[in-house]
């Protein structure tokens, strides 16, 4: 009986494997874009929905926060059309 092998396999130390298998990998930038990026009006609608609930310091008008929490605002945003999830809105 004949067995016919048809893969190769090599072993080598993780130092030797980045110098040959180094230029193979996904360059950096590659894959899907992010959502904030591809939505069209994602910052309109979040600047809509937090109006409201910001409150900052009255020293420093750079300083702002909501009391809204993640979840609130992406059910907020989905309400007004984008639908978005809560890690989508702790980005934002």
């Amino acid at each position: 009986m004949l067995w016919d092998c048809k893969y190769h396999l090599v072993f080598t130390t993780k130092y030797r494997q980045r110098a040959i298998y180094g230029e193979l990998r996904q360059k950096k930038g590659g894959g899907e874009k992010a959502l904030i990026d591809t939505k069209d009006n994602i910052d309109k609608v979040f600047f809509q929905v937090i109006h409201d609930h910001i409150a900052g310091d009255p020293m420093d008008g750079a300083i702002k926060w909501t009391n809204l929490s993640y979840k609130q605002i992406s059910e907020k945003m989905t309400e007004k059309g984008v639908e978005v999830g809560a890690k989508v809105a702790k980005k934002l």
